[in-house]
């Protein structure tokens, strides 16, 4: 069967396994197997351990591959077998009709120079945006320079019903990464979320609506408090991009560039604002950027 869709048309593996000669299935490794795995992540397939390594699909066709085609031939009225064959093709060819992102190439051993770690701290059930997609985004984005987000934990914070109150609203008042203090309600969050959280890692949280010092609702917030503890704090209501922005001013600290501090003009950058509109996939960080976010206390060397 031909393929049409750019992302797959003119793969020799691919357009064999649209024809079943033969299907792709477990244990398969490959560039192919990247494509179909980036394939079922852009369709909302999640795919957290597959990714997790180098920051975008490992091109290897294990469990977690084989439960997400389950996955996804579920959501098209398919037989689940985990196999991508000719059916299971051509509904991704006709899910998928335009390019896929350029994925960046595996790094070499050792994969990593720099490495950033981060925890996230959850206060709602929900998001606009899937944060598992937020983190993979935000992982692509770093291993396109040779830098490992390593999620060291994760996990939904029990609130008391006066925390819920306080923090159904999260004021973070200036919103300056270069300020000394915090805002009570974002010194309460991160004592809240401290717990396992190392020197120089970053604690980000997910909350249900974020608002700065005039009240205006906004989607992220990155800040230290006077002991150079970072926090950066997403809305439910973010964008794709959000997360790994926010994470980003953490490790750019002081640093100023372009118009606006670290808010950039580029679109394709991870600084532009809003993040919504960001048009590269993966979107991109700039020299100068690199060489600030490299000898940041956040991104030591491995």
């Amino acid at each position: 069967m031909a393929l049409s869709s750019p992302r797959f048309a003119g793969n020799r593996r691919l357009e064999k396994a649209a024809s079943n000669k033969p299907a792709m299935g477990w244990g398969e490794k490959g560039e192919p197997v990247r494509v179909i795995q980036q394939a079922l992540i852009d369709l909302g397939h999640f795919m957290d351990i597959s990714t997790k390594k180098f920051g975008s699909p490992d091109g290897i066709f294990g469990n977690e591959t084989f439960e997400r085609v389950k996955s996804f031939q579920r959501s098209k009225g398919l037989f689940p077998d985990g196999i991508v064959g000719q059916l299971t093709m051509k509904e991704l060819d006709k899910a998928l009709p335009g390019a896929g992102p350029v994925l960046p190439p595996l790094p070499a051993t050792p994969a990593f120079k720099h490495s950033v770690r981060i925890h996230l701290r959850s206060l709602v059930p929900d998001t606009t945006e899937p944060i598992s997609r937020q983190e993979n985004n935000a992982r692509m984005v770093f291993a396109q320079y040779g830098i490992q987000l390593v999620t060291v934990s994760g996990q939904s914070l029990g609130l008391t019903a006066a925390e819920q109150t306080m923090f159904e609203d999260v004021n973070v008042g200036e919103c300056n990464l270069n300020k000394s203090g915090l805002s009570s309600e974002m010194t309460a969050l991160l004592d809240k979320g401290l717990q396992g959280v190392g020197a120089n890692e970053i604690v980000v949280f997910i909350a249900k609506k974020i608002t700065d010092n005039n009240g205006k609702e906004i989607n992220g917030c990155a800040e230290q408090d006077a002991s150079k503890r970072a926090i950066a704090v997403v809305s439910s209501t973010g964008s794709q991009w959000t997360m790994g922005h926010e994470i980003t001013h953490v490790l750019l600290e002081g640093f100023d560039v372009g118009n606006g501090g670290h808010e950039l003009t580029d679109n394709g950058n991870l600084m532009f604002t809003p993040t919504s509109s960001i048009t590269a996939n993966p979107a991109s960080l700039s020299t100068a950027q690199l060489t600030a976010i490299r000898s940041s206390r956040y991104c030591p060397a491995n």
